[in-house]
């Protein structure tokens, strides 16, 4: 490796971690919820109000979408619940960058600035971390079956499809499905036997238990159009977060994996399936069939997405061989392109995140003068979710961050009314309704539940969104207001 490679490949690492620890907060969409729930999971489980008169753990057990939120209440309870899921972010950031860079097994600079652009995936910025870290582990499934079929393979398989399991289900069955497919091509050309696809039968077993119980949170199919799954996939959606200048990573990586599969697959027309990458074939399939997939399947959403971060994963090594037949120069053309684009991406990151802190500062403040304490009920009404964000909905869970450190317990807590996470209501609390309003603004209206707040209930909303009260069981108290927001107390009179 040149000097000037090791310059970008060093700078790519730095770009990732400063990306992660630089800003005053993680700006997630999903990942202030995590880490609230992580929390308020602890605190159930030491018996500690005011989460374990209003919450409950589901019982334990070997379930799959649960290892970031282990490790998100180990690493909290150790160290801090912020704290902690820095840990766990950089984590994942940290084996996706390793293992990308050794799916691609190239020399050069290029893979490293490849590998910053995957390790800083859009579902890792949603605060979908249990799917971010599936994602190491199916690189290292990609990983362990470019080896012999030996009885040591199939012992390492049942290791990294148990952790797949225990990270996602969807990463899990796209797993089991590569391997099969490897598998039975390596018997189909006589380099193993057909009895190895018994050493799947473990991975069936638990994948129809896990769907038999309803980890999905119901079976229900939802479909969109198409098109939109396909111009998330032109533009390289896998790894647009902040800024559309992110396509400057994401295009590249969709066009190398697409044209390499396309290649490699035609191949095969002229040469005969003996030299079929198994895992390129799936990779491509994944890709190319990923607009047609549906939406969602009961909670789990984003599914096109998902399959076409796991097509790409599948197609590094293929991608890897390809670009290794470029001219040095151009490849470090390349791989400066993109290590500029991803320190836009890097500075953008930061920035938006202090524009957030910023404004959970004031949020902060407006809790306070509003008259909310620990114990306290909240819920938020936030219409413009993104503001600024491009991608990310930093708004949407952003006072669940706020909770976690004053001890609030908040009402619209998806996890808790999902049934499918760790954390559920002990009973069915009650509700607050919005509505909006002929002359503009929000109507309240209380819908009444088995769980009585504990306290009085302070509405978050955007200061442009005034509330009214037509609801007797309701009370309007204190507002507090900002430039921006506005913090309604309700009482129960």
């Amino acid at each position: 490796m040149t000097g000037l490679s090791r310059v970008i490949s060093a700078a790519a690492v730095a770009l990732a971690a400063a990306a992660v620890w630089a800003p005053p907060l993680l700006v997630t969409t999903d990942g202030s919820s995590h880490v609230y729930n992580a929390m308020a999971a602890d605190a159930v489980r030491a018996g500690n109000p005011p989460y374990a008169s209003a919450l409950l753990v589901n019982p334990p057990g070997v379930r799959p979408n649960r290892a970031a939120g282990l490790l998100l209440e180990w690493l909290g309870r150790a160290v801090g619940w912020e704290l902690g899921e820095r840990l766990v972010v950089t984590l994942i950031v940290a084996a996706t960058f390793g293992l990308v860079v050794t799916l691609v097994d190239q020399r050069g600079s290029l893979p490293a600035v490849a590998a910053a652009w995957l390790s800083h995936n859009w579902f890792m910025w949603m605060g979908f971390y249990d799917f971010a870290l599936s994602l190491p582990c199916f690189a290292a499934l990609v990983l362990l079956l470019r080896r012999p079929p030996t009885a040591q393979r199939h012992l390492w398989l049942q290791a990294v499809l148990g952790l797949s399991y225990l990270t996602h289900l969807l990463t899990f069955a796209v797993g089991m499905g590569l391997a099969a497919t490897v598998m039975a091509m390596e018997a189909a050309g006589r380099r193993a036997s057909w009895r190895q696809l018994a050493a799947l039968v473990p991975a069936a077993v638990m994948l129809s238990v896990a769907l038999g119980t309803g980890v999905t949170g119901g079976q229900a199919l939802t479909w969109e159009n198409p098109g939109k799954a396909l111009l998330g996939l032109l533009f390289g959606d896998v790894v647009r977060t902040f800024h559309p200048l992110d396509a400057i990573g994401g295009t590249p990586l969709i066009t190398a994996s697409i044209a390499t599969g396309l290649y490699h697959l035609l191949g095969t027309r002229r040469r005969g399936l003996d030299p079929l990458d198994p895992a390129a074939a799936v990779g491509l399939a994944l890709l190319l069939l990923s607009p047609l997939a549906p939406a969602a399947l009961g909670v789990g959403s984003y599914l096109p997405l998902r399959l076409q971060m796991l097509g790409i994963i599948a197609l590094l090594p293929a991608v890897g061989r390809a670009t290794a037949r470029l001219r040095f120069r151009d490849s470090q053309i390349a791989a400066a392109v993109l290590l500029l684009g991803f320190a836009v991406h890097t500075a953008r990151a930061i920035r938006a995140a202090e524009a957030v802190a910023r404004n959970l500062d004031v949020i902060d403040h407006l809790f306070v003068a509003a008259g909310a304490g620990p114990g306290a009920w909240v819920r938020t009404r936030i219409v413009n979710q993104r503001a600024g964000l491009f991608r990310i909905s930093g708004y949407r869970h952003l006072v669940d961050r706020l909770a976690a450190r004053r001890g609030f317990v908040v009402l619209d807590n998806y996890e808790a009314l999902y049934g499918v996470f760790s954390i559920a209501w002990r009973r069915r609390p009650d509700w607050l309704a919005l509505r909006p309003a002929p002359s503009g603004g929000l109507i309240l209206q209380l819908v009444p539940g088995e769980l009585r707040w504990a306290s009085d209930l302070y509405l978050l909303h955007e200061r442009t969104w005034p509330v009214a009260v037509v609801d007797t069981r309701l009370a309007l108290g204190a507002t507090a207001t900002s430039a921006s927001f506005a913090v309604a107390q309700l009482r129960r009179p």
